[in-house]
């Protein structure tokens, strides 16, 4: 079994450290990087054992807009799309953080923005994945 990175957060801190390390040692090293970085803290935050301990595939299937069939924490449920509450898991006295704001513009900014940003982070955590699958374009759709 592949060693899974949300394993080692306990704290938004570390979250943010492992998103860091990610995206700038990943494939993709271009402005997206850094606007990479948010998001997929938030990500790897709500997969680690800090929140609902889902894990790295879970952050995949999360990134390709795939509608996993997992219940989430009590008082928390799946919405269209699911990231308003994975912003309440980073910040549930104030999900409209940086953080929160940097979800905000994947899912109401440009298309293609969105589409750069989330292919680098998916870019970042594919190594990490169980099983490698294709990323979906939002712009063609």
């Amino acid at each position: 079994m592949a060693f899974d990175p949300t394993r080692t957060i306990a704290t938004r801190e570390e979250a943010i450290a492992v998103a860091e390390a990610m995206v700038h040692l990943g494939p993709i090293r271009d402005v997206w990087s850094t606007a990479a970085v948010h998001p997929l803290a938030v990500l790897l935050y709500a997969a680690s054992p800090a929140a609902t301990s889902r894990g790295i595939g879970w952050v995949g299937t999360t990134l390709r807009g795939d509608q996993p069939d997992i219940p989430m924490p009590p008082g928390l449920r799946w919405s269209e799309p699911q990231w308003h509450d994975i912003c309440q898991l980073w910040a549930p006295e104030d999900p409209t953080t940086v953080f929160g704001t940097s979800i905000s513009t994947l899912l109401y900014g440009d298309a293609r923005q969105a589409d750069s940003i989330a292919k680098t982070m998916y870019a970042a955590i594919e190594p990490w994945l169980p099983q490698a699958a294709t990323f979906p374009s939002k712009e063609n759709s």
